[in-house]
């Protein structure tokens, strides 16, 4: 199954990765961390060299970044503009009530 070592390595890590992925999805109830995290535990006992491991394990994992850190992005940019606005809202009541 596991030909050499770095194999091993590969395989824990990807899937280590995998099951975060998977358990996320579950908990958020959204099912594409749910797919590539399956896809990242199953996929090294498929795959009989390290390199491929390792290229489809780096692929999945940037898939999984692409396909859900724009919704992680949007919402931390809708909070970061929320958190200005009360920052000015705060100064401004402020500087009314100091004067």
């Amino acid at each position: 199954m596991f030909s050499n070592p770095s194999a091993l390595l590969a395989s824990l890590l990807f899937g280590a990765v995998g099951f975060v992925a998977f358990m996320y999805g579950k908990k958020m109830a959204l099912w594409r961390p749910m797919v590539f995290g399956g896809a990242l535990m199953v996929y090294p006992y498929f795959v009989p060299q390290t390199w491929l491991i390792y290229t489809i394990g780096c692929a999945l994992c940037l898939g999984l970044g692409a396909v859900h850190l724009p919704r992680l992005s949007t919402n931390y940019a809708e909070r970061l503009k929320k958190a200005r606005q009360a920052l000015v809202d705060f100064l401004r009541a402020a500087r009314t009530g100091a004067a």
